[in-house]
């Protein structure tokens, strides 16, 4: 299915919930769901986000974006570029629209929220095109280790 919770945009009223397959921190495969939340800081939109039990993969994936973003910031001599994952296969124009709902979504909500300016993060779309590629292959083998997978609307 297109990934369409994810919107950067977000939703003008409450969505409903996606349903998603994710091994627990049990190991178990369970079936969760999205829980729409509105965010005051932009606007009221409403938004997407992991159900709470899944805040460590939540956390992994920012780990991620992390790594990404010292691209931006950090000195040539401690900057680790992200290498490409191999099994892992993503077209051109599929790396160029994750990186796009990650730049415009998350990424400029969480700057808005803490920063006060969209303008104040770090902008993916801005990295090299083979970190762009790595990052989005690395979020495909982190949601492959967690089985993670939208089911569909709720």
């Amino acid at each position: 299915m297109r990934n369409q919770w994810a919107e950067p945009e977000g939703f003008e009223t409450r969505p409903p919930a996606v349903r998603y397959r994710i091994r627990s921190t049990r190991g178990k495969i369970e079936e969760h769901r999205t829980v729409p939340t509105q965010d005051p800081h932009i606007g009221d939109k409403w938004f997407h986000a992991l159900a709470p039990q899944d805040q460590l993969f939540a956390d992994r994936y920012a780990d991620l974006l992390q790594q990404a973003a010292t691209y931006f910031y950090a000195p040539d001599q401690i900057y680790q570029p992200l290498q490409g994952v191999p099994d892992i296969v993503v077209s051109d124009e599929e790396v160029r629209e994750r990186i796009y709902r990650i730049d415009g979504g998350e990424n400029t909500r969480e700057a808005t929220r803490y920063r006060g300016s969209p303008d104040a993060r770090y902008p993916f779309a801005e990295l090299p095109f083979e970190q762009q590629r790595a990052l989005v292959e690395h979020i495909e083998a982190l949601k492959r280790e967690w089985n993670f997978e939208l089911l569909g609307i709720d």
